[in-house]
């Protein structure tokens, strides 16, 4: 019971302590495992064992890699450590009411959006991929030529239907997406428009919360004696990258009302899009190893911000708001 009253009290904070202690025991439960299991190399090759294309890392690719492996099954929990802990806090502070208002996110656009102008944002959604796809693929060709985009190519597709198809349903495959945006956007977000702060700070706060809930995985990674100036490096690259998806999926998150359908599209995509890129040729031709996706991410955020301001299109804040009885921890 003490537990129980605890959580009513802080709910935001209970979510996000069960998150990141769900993350760090999926990695000390792996280390505990097999310590000299070589994770990365072993699941991309086994990928493409299984007969998926090597850039495909995504529930199906990864369940087909969890049958030969269970270790691998730890992805699918870490990555659901938002929603567990989103689905455990809710039924212990808000009971049947708080875990249906919460499953409403799952609606592709909730009350007082006009179905017309719902349609028009998915297909904003929709075109702007398709638009950051071609930019990627142009600049792998102009990096590395046909024989680097070919290699890539696969990934996304060879031919219309193949395309449309793994398009569509890469944005709801990506295991992060899918599995993260019930914490982060079905209930975190509501929680800190609720307690009073503008969707843009909301957008920050999130993003750096997003980050530190990442790090558990880099351990492995420190321990092994990684170079500290790569590994800041690609933290900041990674921060830029959270930073713009936070301003993004805020923005369609309030235009449809308080839907975690975009945030999972969005995410999605993100992945699904980079596709398109030959890391190896657009690396070389770069002067600065960054990851390219920061850049045009974080421009595409800012015109966000230009366009809608710090409100990011909220509309209605009940529409985004957690309303449960119990209303928030103050």
């Amino acid at each position: 019971m003490r537990a129980k009253s605890l959580v009513s009290r802080y709910p935001f904070w209970s979510f996000y302590v069960l998150a990141v202690a769900i993350a760090c025991g999926v990695v000390l439960l792996r280390a505990f495992q097999d310590p000299s299991f070589d994770y990365g190399s072993t699941l991309f090759a086994t990928i493409v064992e299984k007969g998926f294309h090597k850039s495909t890392v995504n529930i199906v690719s990864i369940t087909a890699v969890t049958l030969d492996y269970s270790i691998y099954f730890g992805i699918f929990v870490f990555a659901g450590a938002p929603a567990i802990a989103a689905l455990v806090v809710t039924a212990m502070a808000y009971g049947r009411k708080g875990l249906k208002e919460l499953g409403g996110r799952f609606r592709p656009w909730r009350e007082g959006v006009p179905a017309r102008e719902a349609i028009g944002l998915y297909a904003v959604i929709i075109l702007g991929y398709l638009v950051v796809m071609g930019l990627f693929a142009l600049v792998t060709l102009y990096a590395g030529g046909r024989d680097a985009l070919s290699e890539v190519i696969g990934g996304v597709g060879t031919s219309v239907i193949p395309f449309v198809i793994l398009f569509l349903a890469g944005a709801f495959l990506e295991e992060g997406g899918t599995l993260e945006e019930l914490g982060w956007r079905g209930f975190a977000l509501p929680h800190l428009l609720g307690r009073g702060l503008n969707p843009l700070k909301a957008s920050l706060v999130i993003a750096v919360m997003w980050l530190i809930w990442h790090l558990p995985r880099e351990v492995p990674t420190l321990i092994a004696g990684t170079d500290l100036g790569a590994f800041f490096l690609g933290q900041f690259m990674f921060f830029g990258a959270l930073v713009a998806l936070s301003v993004i999926i805020t923005y369609f998150f309030n235009r449809l009302g308080g839907s975690v359908i975009p945030a999972i599209m969005i995410y999605g995509l993100f992945i699904h899009c980079s596709r398109t890129l030959n890391w190896e040729a657009v690396s070389a031709m770069l002067p600065w190893p960054i990851d390219l996706r920061v850049p045009v991410f974080l421009v595409i955020a800012l015109v966000v911000i230009w366009v809608a301001g710090r409100n990011l299109g909220l509309r209605d804040q009940s529409s985004s708001v957690l309303t449960t009885e119990k209303g928030i921890e103050q």
